[in-house]
Order: structure tokens, then C-alpha cells, then sequence
């Protein structure tokens, strides 16, 4: 992010409140002028009519304090922060794209950009703001003195004894969120934490009945949790901290208090502001701010990005007109619903009456996200703190393709242990009434609806989150379900390679391709591996000798398109020629190598590709099928079943007696409910089934087996299908043809089947009528697979 201007340094002194005995008080660069650009983000003009509903919901106290702080109805106070937000996302695009910002202002729901020059002013023009060019003029800030200011909501007191016994420091906490490993963990300020002992003692909840400041009496909470150590700064541009919520009873809710119809009465005696998301501050922008002294307050951004002085240290900061009084500090401050600052000092005085009623004062707030790139709590902490906006359902997987298997809608509802109990509730198509509704899973919030028997076409959904007369927002899309496609008897080519291709033209007609997997056709593992990544990924993978890239590939390639290609295995499997050649086609930067020292590191990189999250980790692959790596007709049944189930094969080393250390992590990340090892001891050994159930549970791994491969392939079969409309059919006595056969059935959630040459056994032609397998394709020439198969002649 391109930094702005950061303004002048003020100063500003005090910090938490510090109380004694029964809680009484004790104390410009040039930069290359831009064309107008059409892809920049436009600013809106939202209408406070739109917002009236929203406005309905907003707790009274909060009302109150913007009618009375900033003169305007709640629906206006809406529109404008929609605004504010907005032009936090187009300030920041106009400077990323080489404007010059010397400035913004937002006032009501009106844009105004100060830039260097007209060029500048022409592109701000073209987004919907207005331009002046020259340097914005802000308040003279640099001579204002500044006094810092069970369930855990915004807002809220919190207090800890100092090293003098009996003597409290008391804040408020801003917002809630969670850590890297999922622990409720709550920001305050950093300066809250500068009389911090040593000696033990927690962070503790205080309850006041109202705010100080208006007559609130205050007694001692339990214990909130730890300070989070190494988290709090205070100085060089940060003033934040952190609280982790672990302590029983203590959880941690995703709002921030109301204090009432007025803003200033009982905390929970309207409902708590729920956010929904955090924003940078835009100058001109309304915010409102919640402390355990003074309850809700309101103002508007005079400041952004300011390097003041807090008491003896230098904080980058927000500043605003919104009162503040010491015992804030800590607490939070939001744009609309959005998380915008914690709360970090003011110059408002500390009086016997009303300190609220004194015009002219300032606050300030150290920003959740920095408008210039500065410090920030975003900054700070990065991946590891998330702010918590409530339940608000996320989607991770979208049912799709085909009729019969298609995959579940599914997803997590973040921040769902912060003390709700909610139903999910799922909308198809319009629907008044709930179509289906499930419980998240309490131990990682995943919920999952399963939709059998839907009509074929496009089906629209919204799912939402309700937990007493609450709802989340909604999470919306559209997926498509299609009748499985006429699929040939028969899928040859004159050579393993042209065989690869003809089943990836079936996948052409399926499927838009923008991954492909290439791997070598002269021997089995590497290509194995992929069979369920490919299904999940929707790649289908084709095959190419060691050396050279066959014409048919080449042309196969360049009809699917893809985006990407991921060549698996080393240069022992796949030469840097047929690298080289791919890389003429696509670019170097849409090809890479997944190529490890053995097979068995290739496997963990191709699943650590699919599975990936995007977020450092992995999504969850709710069932584990774990494979012998040394053969291969267990893993090509394997793959297109579970990847019904969304989930992976683990290729190991049968022989051994233990799993590497990095595979079984591996597997430990992807978090499945169930471990499936395919094939009986002589193909997974008796040592390794043993350390799996050890790791995972006894009652979390089955063994699915029989007396020999084609037996344990239709065991597999029927262990994950309980229907199919088409079945795929491989022979079990050599693996070139089902390689790329088997990720195609997983693509369309249809079982494969290995089978002798020229006949099926008995079991395997009674399952193949029970699942309803009219279509029967057969992979490979008649050489490699009679058509008896298809007729289900037994042997």
C-alpha cells in the first residue's frame, strides 16, 4: 500500500485510570500523473431512505448518542458511515494508482480528494468525488493536552491490581476477535498495561451499573483471562494490546455495549451493536465510541493518520470531537457498524460535573485499519488476531455438477463459541419457509446441509445464522446442478497417452478446466496421488511419456485452456523438456512442478495444494482414506470415493511400521472424523493401522479390505456410494488407462471399479446393480477390458 502524508505530532498525556483501595479514584513527493482509469472504484451516494430499516435495529442508546452528539437521525448516521467506508476503499485505489492524495474529506456522504495537481484532479473527478488541488487545511491539533481515557462485550470495564497491593489500573475493552489457534482473545490499549505486574495477577471483568460519569456504582467481575504476553506496545506509532478471554466463565462476545436508551444507563439494558466488519477513518466521518465512563458518545473525524505524543510516547491515531474520559481508554469506537478505533486518550477534562457538556475538545483513537498504512491494530497483529463480527456464515463449498452425487453446501460460522447457540437456517429458491436447517459443530463451527433429490438447473440460496429473536447476516449464491451427461460405453485411444485424452475431453464437456495435472504415463505414483485433489480441484490430469510431449497432449492442451499447470513428479518422472514445452504454451508463470525426493513427497505437496486454505492452513477433509503407495489398484478405488466426501488419499509405505512424521501432520491439519485404510495388512501394515487409531481414535478408523484387490475395491465402492447412476471400470492388472479414469470419476461423484480382464466377480456385479449403475464406461481398449465387463458376466 502506497503510505499518504501522516499529519503533525500533538501532544497527549494520561493514560488508564488508576484507582485505590474499594475502587475509588487514587489518580510531499512528486508521483506520475494517471490517466482517468475506468477499473477504479467509484464512490457511492448513499441514501438515508435505504437505510431506514437498518436504523430501526440500531439500540436506543446509540440513537440517542448520535442524535444528541452529531444532530442527525440514525438512518443519516448509517448512510454516512456507508459512505466513509466507501471512500476509505477509493482514497486508497486513487493513491495505489498513482494519485498524489494530499487529503480527503468525507462530509455527509460527499467525497472531497485535495491532490497535487489537475491531472491528479481529473482521475478523482472520474470516480465520483470532487478535487481540490492543493494541501487540505485540518485544526491545529499540536498545542491540545490530552487525558487518556462476565460476559465481555466493547465497552466494557476491565481492571487489574498493580504491584501496590490494593491499588487498580481500570480500562475498557474494545473489540472482540480470536487468535491464530481459535482462543477468544479481546484489543484494548497498550497503555492500559504500564503499571502491569509481574506478579500474577489476571486481568479482572468490573461491573458498573451505568457509566461513571453518570452515577454508575462499580463492583469486582471475575477474572477475564491473561494479558497475551508480548502483545501490548505502547510507543513508536502503537498503542494496543491484548486480553485472551480464558478463564472459565469469561467468554467473549462479538458487540459492543449500548448503555442503555440515553447511552448512558445500564450496559445490557439494550442489545449490544453486533459489528460487522472493520474500516479505516476518513475525515468527516461520523463515529461514536463506548467506555465504561462515559457510555456512547459521538463526533466526527477531524484527523486521520496523525503521529501524536500519548503522554511520553508517539501513537498514530484517529482524532475526533467524540468525548472521551479517563477509564475509555481500551474501549471501542466504530463507523456505522464497523470497528474503527480503540479508544486512546482525550482532552476532555476530569470535573465534578458533566466533562461531556465541554465544547472544543478532542479524542483520539489508535485505528483498527490506518487509511495511509500505518500503524495499526491490522498492522500489528495481522493473521494472528481476527476481529469476531458476529455469526455471520461463511461458505466454503457450493453444491454442483451432477445430480447424482452433488456435493453438499457447507461452511463454518467464525466466532460461533462466543457464547450463541444458533440454528442455521437455509433458503432455496426463494423460499418463505426454511428449507432445511443443522447446528454448526461446536468444536470447529463447521455446518453442512446435505441436498438430495434436487430438480436439475440453477438453484439460488441464502443461509443465515439465528439464535433468539437474532440473525446473522445472510450468505448468498447460486449453484448449478446438471443431469450426469451421456457418457460413452467406452474410453480408448491408440496408447495409454491417447486414452488420457479422450477421457479429458469428457471432462472437457463437463467441466471448465483451469487446472491441469501432468504426469508421467510410464509408472503409477505420482498420478495416484492426485486422483481425489483432482476431483476437489476440478482438474483432470493427463499423461505424457518422460521425455517429450505427445502431439495429442499438446492439442488437448491448448483446447482445455487452462489457467494453470501443475506438473507432478521430478525430473526423473517428467523431464525438464516436457517442462520447457509446457511453459511455451502457457508462460512460465502458469506452470509449476509439484516434485519431491520419493512419491510419497509429491503426495503431501499435491494435497497441501488442493487442501489449502488460502490462510496459512487447510481446509478440512472430512474423511482420510490412507493408501499403499507401492501398488495401485487400492488408491484408484479410493480416489473417486471419498472425494464424494470431499476428502484425500494419503499415499504411504504399506511395509512400514509407521507413518513419516510429516504425512501423519499432514493429516493431523486436514482434521478428518474418519481415517479409512484401504486394503488388509499385507498392503497397510497392522503397525501403522495401530499408530493411526493411537492418533486419531480407535473408534475414527475402519479398515476396509478383502481377500484381494478386486474385492477390496468393491468393499470401497460401498462403503462411500449408496447410489450411482454410472460406474467406471479399470483393469486391476495394469494402471496406465484408470490414472486419468480415475480422477474423471471423482469429477462427476461415480464409483470406479477394478475388475479381472474379461469378467466381474459375484459381489461386484450384485453391488453394481444395487447402486443402479445403468452406464458402464470402460477404460481402455478391448484389449486391456472386454466389453463382458460392461455386461457384469461373472467370473
Amino acid at each position: 500500500m502506497k503510505k499518504q502524508v501522516r499529519g503533525a505530532t500533538a501532544l497527549l498525556v494520561g493514560a488508564a485510570v488508576a484507582m485505590s483501595g474499594a475502587l475509588s479514584a487514587a489518580l510531499p513527493a512528486v508521483a506520475r500523473t494517471p490517466d482517468p482509469l475506468d477499473d477504479l472504484p467509484r464512490m457511492s451516494t448513499p441514501d438515508a431512505r435505504d437505510f431506514e430499516a437498518a436504523a430501526e435495529l440500531l439500540p436506543e442508546g446509540l440513537v440517542e448518542a448520535v442524535e444528541r452528539d452529531l444532530g442527525i437521525e440514525a438512518a443519516d448516521y448509517l448512510a454516512s458511515a456507508e459512505a466513509a467506508v466507501d471512500a476509505t476503499v477509493v482514497v486508497d485505489a486513487l493513491a495505489e494508482a498513482g494519485v498524489e492524495v494530499a487529503g480527503s474529506e468525507i462530509d455527509g456522504t460527499e467525497l472531497t480528494v485535495w491532490v497535487r495537481d489537475d491531472a491528479d484532479a481529473a482521475v478523482v473527478e472520474s470516480v465520483g468525488a470532487t478535487a481540490i488541488v492543493g494541501e487540505q487545511i485540518l485544526p491545529d491539533v499540536s498545542d491540545v493536552v490530552f487525558e487518556a481515557a462476565d460476559d465481555l462485550y466493547g465497552g466494557a470495564g476491565w481492571a487489574y491490581e498493580t504491584s501496590e497491593s490494593g491499588k487498580y489500573v481500570t480500562c475498557s475493552l474494545g473489540f472482540s476477535g480470536y487468535d491464530a489457534a481459535g482462543a477468544d482473545v479481546m484489543v484494548t490499549a497498550g497503555h492500559c498495561f504500564d503499571s502491569y505486574s509481574s506478579r500474577g495477577d489476571d486481568p479482572l471483568a468490573i461491573n458498573w451499573t451505568k457509566p461513571k460519569e453518570y452515577g454508575g456504582s462499580v463492583s469486582l467481575g471475575g477474572d477475564i483471562g491473561l494479558r497475551v504476553s508480548g502483545s501490548s506496545q505502547y510507543g513508536d506509532g502503537y498503542d494496543v494490546g491484548l486480553v485472551k478471554a480464558s478463564a472459565s466463565g469469561a467468554v467473549a462476545r462479538p458487540s459492543v455495549l449500548s448503555w442503555g436508551s440515553d447511552g448512558r444507563s445500564a450496559p445490557l439494558s439494550e442489545s449490544p451493536v453486533t459489528m460487522t466488519g472493520a474500516t479505516a477513518a476518513t475525515v468527516g466521518a461520523p463515529i461514536c465510541k463506548s467506555g465504561a465512563t462515559s457510555g456512547w458518545t459521538c463526533g466526527e473525524v477531524t484527523h486521520v493518520d496523525q503521529l501524536v505524543m500519548v503522554s511520553d510516547e508517539l501513537v498514530n491515531v484517529i482524532i475526533s470531537d467524540a468525548c472521551m474520559l479517563p477509564g475509555d481508554s481500551g474501549g471501542a469506537a466504530v463507523i456505522g457498524t464497523a470497528a474503527a478505533g480503540i479508544n486512546s486518550g482525550s482532552s476532555f477534562p476530569s470535573t465534578a460535573g458533566d466533562d461531556c457538556e465541554y465544547t472544543g475538545e478532542s479524542s483520539v483513537f489508535f485505528p483498527m485499519v490506518s487509511a495511509g498504512g500505518y500503524e495499526s491494530v491490522e498492522e500489528r497483529y495481522g493473521a494472528s488476531w481476527t476481529l469476531c463480527t458476529g455469526p455471520v456464515p461463511v461458505v466454503t463449498s457450493e453444491p454442483g455438477g451432477y445430480y447424482a452425487a452433488p456435493d453438499p453446501l457447507a461452511g463454518t460460522l467464525p466466532c460461533v463459541h462466543m457464547g450463541t447457540t444458533p440454528t442455521m437456517v437455509l433458503y432455496l429458491d426463494d423460499a418463505v419457509a426454511p428449507t432445511a436447517t443443522t447446528s454448526p459443530a461446536s468444536a470447529d463451527s463447521a455446518w453442512s446441509f446435505a441436498l438430495d433429490d434436487l430438480a436439475l438447473g440453477t438453484h439460488d440460496y441464502v443461509v443465515k445464522a439465528i439464535w433468539g429473536t437474532e440473525e446473522s447476516v445472510a450468505a448468498t449464491g447460486t449453484f448449478s446442478v446438471t443431469d450426469v451427461p451421456s457418457l460413452p460405453d467406452r474410453i480408448a485411444g491408440a496408447d495409454r497417452y491417447r486414452t488420457a485424452v479422450g477421457i479429458a475431453q469428457v471432462w472437457d464437456q463437463s467441466f471448465d478446466a483451469e487446472l491441469v495435472f501432468i504426469a508421467t504415463g510410464e509408472n503409477y505414483p505420482d498420478a495416484l496421488s492426485a486422483a481425489a485433489a483432482s476431483a476437489h480441484l476440478g482438474a483432470p490430469v493427463l499423461l505424457t511419456p518422460k521425455g517429450s510431449l505427445p502431439d495429442s497432449v499438446r492439442d488437448e492442451l491448448i483446447e482445455l485452456d487452462p489457467e494453470r499447470v501443475i506438473v507432478l513428479g521430478s525430473t526423473a518422472s517428467v523431464s525438464s523438456s516436457v517442462y520447457n514445452s509446457l511453459t511455451s504454451l502457457f508462460g512460465a508463470d502458469n506452470v509449476s512442478r509439484f516434485g519431491g525426493v520419493d512419491r510419497y513427497d509429491t503426495m503431501r505437496q499435491v494435497v497441501d495444494f488442493a487442501w489449502d486454505d488460502g490462510l496459512g492452513g487447510h481446509d478440512r477433509a472430512v474423511t482420510i482414506v490412507v493408501a499403499n503407495g507401492g501398488n495401485f489398484p487400492d488408491a484408484l478405488s479410493a480416489g473417486p470415493a471419498v472425494a464424494t466426501d470431499g476428502g484425500a488419499v494419503i499415499l504411504v509405505d504399506g511395509r512400514k511400521s509407521a507413518i513419516p512424521s510429516e504425512t501423519l501432520a499432514l493429516i493431523a491439519e486436514l482434521d478428518p472424523d474418519q481415517v479409512i485404510v484401504a486394503g488388509d495388512a499385507n498392503s497397510v501394515s497392522s503397525a501403522i493401522y495401530s499408530e493411526l487409531e493411537g492418533t486419531f481414535g480407535a473408534s475414527s478408523v475402519t479398515r476396509v479390505a478383502g481377500v484381494n484387490r478386486y474385492e477390496t475395491s468393491w468393499r470401497l465402492v460401498d462403503f462411500f456410494f449408496e447410489g450411482a447412476d454410472a460406474a467406471f471400470f479399470a483393469t486391476g492388472e495394469k494402471f496406465p488407462d484408470a490414472l486419468a479414469g480415475a480422477a474423471l470419476a471423482g469429477g462427476l461423484g461415480v464409483p470406479l471399479i477394478v475388475t479381472p480382464k474379461s469378467c466381474v466377480p459375484s459381489d461386484t456385479r450384485d453391488l453394481v446393480l444395487a447402486l443402479g449403475a445403468d452406464e458402464r464406461v470402460l477404460l481402455g481398449s478391448s484389449v486391456t477390458l472386454s466389453s463382458d465387463v460392461a455386461s457384469l458376466r461373472t467370473c
